[in-house]
């Protein structure tokens, strides 16, 4: 999905809103771990940002 935003030369932030009952009732921290872990997967880590506090 990163690489299509990217294709348009959009360079700002990219937000995805996540709709799934699979994980909205996951623990939302394990959920961010497991976004944090494919992102990294998918060489992306340089794109991460974390907010202040945030514990992962």
């Amino acid at each position: 999905m990163s690489r299509e935003i990217d294709r348009t030369g959009f360079a700002g932030f990219h937000q995805v809103e996540v709709f799934s009952d699979r994980y909205w009732v996951m623990d939302q921290d394990e959920f961010l771990k497991l976004i944090i872990e494919r992102y990294q997967r998918a060489g992306l880590r340089e794109r991460i940002v974390r907010p202040p506090g945030a514990v992962v």
